[in-house]
C-alpha cells in the first residue's frame, strides 16, 4: 500500500478550494495574458535591425482594444477571467485563490531594465516668460542645452536616435534626444551644439509647417539628414490627433511620412503624437503606416517592457538644471 504524503492532501486541499470558489464551468484553462498594442522593444531588436534600413510590412494590431486607457508597459493588471473573457463579478473569497492573484500581479509589476531615456525639447532661444509664458515653457537657452550635453557626457552618457533605440541600440547609459515641431533653431542654434558635443538627435516634423516663419526649411532639413540626424513624422498640421475621425487622422499621419520621404529620399520610422494627444485609432494607424516607435509627452524612461508606440519622454524646461537634468535620468 502506498503512504499517504500530507503535501498531498494540502494540494488536494488548495485544489478544491479554488473550484468552489469559481466554480467548475467558471474554472479558466489558463490565466490571461496582458494585451499590449505594440512588441516589446525588447524583442524587436533584430527584426529593428532590418526596418531600420528600410521599411518592410508593418505588424498586425488587428487586436488592438479601443479603450481610452492606455497604460505603459504592464503598469495595470487586468482581473482574474472567469473563462468568459468578462472579469468575474462573483467574490473570490479563498486564501488561495488570492494567493494566485497577488503572486500573478507581483510578476507582472517586477522592474525592467531601463532601455533608454528620451528627452523632449522644443524652442532653443531666449523668451521673456512674462510677455510669452507658454513659448518660454516650451523654450531653453542655447548656453542650456550646451551645459545639458556637457553634464550628460560628463556623467557618461552618450547619445543615439529613436531609430537606434528601435533597432536595439539602447542602454540604461544612452540619451535619446528630440527636438518637437521642426522650429528654426533647431537648425540655427541646436545643430551647432549637438555637432560641437558630437551628438545625434531625432527631429519631428510638423511638414506642413515646413518654410513658414520661424520653421525650418527643406534644404535645412536636408542638411540635418546628410549628416546623420534622423527625421521623425510629426502630422502634417500638428492637430489633436484624439479628435479626428480615423481618416482625417490617416491624411495627417501618413501625409506627412509621405511628404518628408519624398524629400529627403529615405523611409521614416520614428513618429511623434502632436501634443501627446492620440487614441486608439492613431496607435493602429501609426502601425500601419510602418513606423517603428512613436514617442508621448507623458514623463518616464523606456524599459525593456514598454510599448514602442507609447513611449515616455523627458520633458526639459527652462527651469530645469542641467544637474537636475542628470539626476532625472539616473533616477
Amino acid at each position: 500500500m502506498r503512504s499517504f504524503h500530507p503535501e498531498t492532501g494540502l494540494i488536494c486541499g488548495v485544489y478544491i478550494a479554488l473550484i468552489v470558489a469559481v466554480g467548475w464551468q467558471g474554472w479558466p484553462s489558463r490565466l490571461p495574458t496582458p494585451k499590449n498594442s505594440g512588441r516589446p522593444i525588447s524583442v524587436q531588436s533584430a527584426q529593428m535591425a532590418a526596418h531600420a534600413a528600410a521599411i518592410s510590412e508593418p505588424a498586425s494590431v488587428s487586436d488592438l482594444e479601443p479603450t481610452p486607457e492606455l497604460t505603459f508597459g504592464l503598469e495595470s493588471t487586468p482581473a482574474l477571467s472567469t473563462g468568459t473573457g468578462k472579469p468575474s463579478s462573483r467574490p473570490v473569497t479563498t486564501s488561495a485563490a488570492q494567493l494566485l492573484q497577488n503572486q500573478r500581479i507581483a510578476e507582472l509589476r517586477k522592474p525592467t531594465p531601463v532601455t533608454a531615456h528620451i528627452l523632449m525639447y522644443h524652442y532653443v532661444r531666449v523668451v521673456d516668460p512674462k510677455l510669452d509664458p507658454e513659448g518660454y515653457r516650451l523654450s531653453v537657452t542655447a548656453s542650456q542645452l550646451d551645459n545639458d550635453l556637457t553634464a550628460l557626457q560628463a556623467a557618461g552618457y552618450s547619445f543615439i536616435t529613436m531609430a537606434d533605440l528601435a533597432a536595439g541600440r539602447g542602454s540604461p547609459k544612452k540619451i535619446a534626444v528630440t527636438f518637437d515641431d521642426g522650429y528654426a533653431d533647431a537648425y540655427t542654434t541646436a545643430y551647432p551644439i549637438l555637432v560641437k558635443h558630437r551628438a545625434t538627435a531625432t527631429f519631428f516634423i510638423i511638414s506642413g509647417k515646413v518654410g513658414q516663419p520661424a520653421y525650418m526649411s527643406w534644404d535645412e532639413i536636408r542638411t540635418l539628414h546628410r549628416r546623420g540626424f534622423e527625421i521623425g513624422a510629426h502630422t502634417l498640421h500638428h492637430p489633436d490627433l484624439s479628435r479626428l475621425t480615423t481618416a482625417a487622422q490617416q491624411k495627417e499621419i501618413e501625409g506627412s511620412k509621405l511628404a518628408i520621404e519624398a524629400q529627403i529620399g529615405a523611409p521614416l520610422v520614428s513618429f511623434c503624437y502632436p501634443a501627446g494627444r492620440f487614441n486608439a485609432d492613431t496607435l493602429h494607424l501609426v502601425q500601419e503606416d510602418g513606423f517603428l516607435t512613436a514617442t508621448t509627452t507623458e514623463p518616464g524612461a523606456a524599459h525593456a517592457g514598454s510599448d514602442p508606440y507609447l513611449l515616455p519622454r523627458v520633458r526639459v524646461s527652462p527651469t530645469v538644471t542641467p544637474t537636475e537634468l542628470v539626476r532625472e535620468v539616473r533616477s
